[in-house]
């Protein structure tokens, strides 16, 4: 991997990991609910990246199908390229103001290769660093962002290294990696052209090879999950499951997106694939997770966990 020289400003957000930092799922902006606690739900999408007024089009009719059709819907995942281009700040804006609609009480978002044109626009309007980790219980979900401006992504060693940390000492955890890219050992379609992939990733899959990961779900290449090469099961990698979620903007189909579903006490996490213009789920496309231990929601509220001193630019 060539050696990745960040910005001021990425350097402002890249800092050794040790302590953590931890933000009680109050402290998002995002509006209190009180739930029962007996499921989570995610939603998990990405590539909104509407390119003219009339492609904004696309990511509405999602965040009307989830308001309308979904709930409870307990939190929603952007996996990158949230917007297209860097003058970006009335997408962000509108974005803001239309997953409203959804009625999702907690967000969490990774920048994608559009969103490293202009990082600070992301620091500015999502208010997440780079790499950062949520606990729901006995859950964790590991986010890892794009940190330059290339198609490949590009993934930090002060990065790998929280990753590494987060999977090596939560195996008693249900494990979620988010990324936008994939690896290509993954086997997901696409996952070895360059322009798709990340880079530098042999170090995650020597991870891999010795703790489980139960989950990484990826975007980037907007494909529908139709064929059997967008959700994966390496068996040389402890079975994790590698899921493309397809993207919301319309470029090869339908608006669609994927959705995780734990249960109280239930020892499986189901993962389907909607298709918003339809209103359905995809029929024939779910898959099953065996958990490690059953679900336990515990105060049935998201933590956040950051690197101790990192700091998101204003």
């Amino acid at each position: 991997m060539k050696k990745i020289i960040p910005s001021v400003t990425l350097i402002a957000a890249i800092i050794v990991f040790y302590p953590i930092h931890v933000l009680k799922g109050g402290d998002s902006p995002a509006q209190e609910k009180n739930y029962p606690g007996n499921r989570l739900v995610i939603w998990a999408h990405s590539d909104i990246q509407p390119r003219n007024l009339k492609e904004r089009a696309h990511y509405e009719i999602a965040a009307a199908d989830v308001r309308d059709n979904l709930q409870p819907v307990d939190m929603g995942i952007m996996a990158g390229d949230i917007v297209q281009y860097s003058d970006s700040d009335n997408d962000f804006m509108w974005i803001l103001e239309t997953r409203k609609m959804a009625a999702v009480p907690y967000w969490y978002e990774i920048t994608g290769n559009h969103d490293a044109r202009n990082i600070a626009n992301f620091f500015k309007y999502m208010k997440k660093p780079l790499y950062y980790s949520v606990i729901w219980g006995n859950v964790i979900i590991i986010f890892l962002a794009d940190e330059i401006n290339s198609s490949p992504t590009e993934i930090s060693d002060h990065s790998f290294r929280f990753w590494e940390e987060c999977v090596t000492k939560n195996q008693d955890k249900t494990v979620i990696t988010i990324t936008h890219a994939q690896i290509p050992e993954s086997g997901l379609v696409f996952s070895s052209i360059h322009r798709s992939k990340i880079l530098d990733s042999g170090r995650f899959v020597n991870v891999l090879k010795k703790y489980r990961v139960d989950l990484w779900l990826s975007g980037h290449t907007t494909l529908p999950p139709f064929g059997e090469y967008q959700r994966s099961r390496p068996g040389d990698m402890n079975n994790t499951l590698f899921v493309n979620i397809s993207g919301i903007r319309r470029d090869l189909g339908n608006v669609r997106s994927c959705f995780l579903f734990f249960e109280k006490g239930k020892g499986e996490l189901i993962v389907r694939f909607r298709d918003h213009d339809r209103k359905k789920f995809i029929e024939g496309k779910e898959e099953k997770i065996v958990l490690r231990a059953p679900f336990n929601p515990g105060e049935a509220r998201p933590v956040m966990v950051m690197p101790e001193g990192v700091i998101i630019p204003e």
